[in-house]
Formats: structure tokens, C-alpha cells, sequence
């Protein structure tokens, strides 16, 4: 579990698990395990509209505002800053379900 702070200070912990990676997908379509190496997702733009839509799902069990308000606290830092962190949570999911072979491969791709 990793945490971020938005533009207005509130503080959001974003934590990675199969129920939710399903919930992201059903909702936005998106499949998280694609969307960093995903040319698709080419403008800057397009790419921050699918992290706030990816992040107001996976805040769902914190918020205690609406969709526009959480919109508003995504701007400057705020996004690199959760998009780091998504990062971060997403790298720390997928290596704890890595297989022997996938690590051994990993591993020597990283010498």
C-alpha cells in the first residue's frame, strides 16, 4: 500500500489486489497491466483522464467527495505523484505474484 496527496492536500493509499484490477477494468475498460507499456494511451492528456478514472476507483473505500472534487485535486504534482505511486503499488503486485521463471528471466534481463 502506497500513498499520494492531491493539489488540495488530502491524502489517498492506493493498494493493488485481483478484486480491484477487475473492478478498474469493468469499469474503465483499462487493463492496468498493459497501461504503462500501452501505446495506445499516447497524449498526456488521454493518459490523465485514465489515471483519474483508475484512481477514483481504486479510492472508492476513502472518499468522502464527488467525482468533480476529486477531478479538481488531480492537477500539477498531484498527478505525477499518484501516477508514481500507481506505479509503484502496480511493480509491487505483479512481482509478488511472479513465477520462478519469470523472476529468473527478470533477473538476468537486469544484469
Amino acid at each position: 500500500m502506497r500513498a499520494f496527496k492531491d493539489a488540495e492536500g488530502r491524502e489517498w493509499l492506493l493498494e493493488l489486489n485481483v478484486d480491484n484490477l477487475r473492478e478498474i477494468h469493468a469499469r474503465t475498460e483499462v487493463d492496468l497491466t498493459q497501461l504503462f507499456a500501452d501505446e495506445t494511451v499516447a497524449s498526456s492528456l488521454e493518459r490523465t483522464f485514465v489515471m483519474a478514472d483508475i484512481l477514483w476507483v481504486l479510492c472508492e473505500p476513502q472518499r468522502t467527495i464527488d467525482k468533480a472534487d476529486f477531478d479538481k485535486g488531480l492537477k500539477g504534482d498531484a498527478v505525477e505523484a499518484a501516477e508514481k505511486t500507481l506505479m509503484a503499488v502496480s511493480y509491487t503486485h505483479l512481482r509478488a505474484h511472479e513465477t520462478r521463471h519469470e523472476l529468473v528471466c527478470r533477473l538476468l534481463l537486469e544484469k
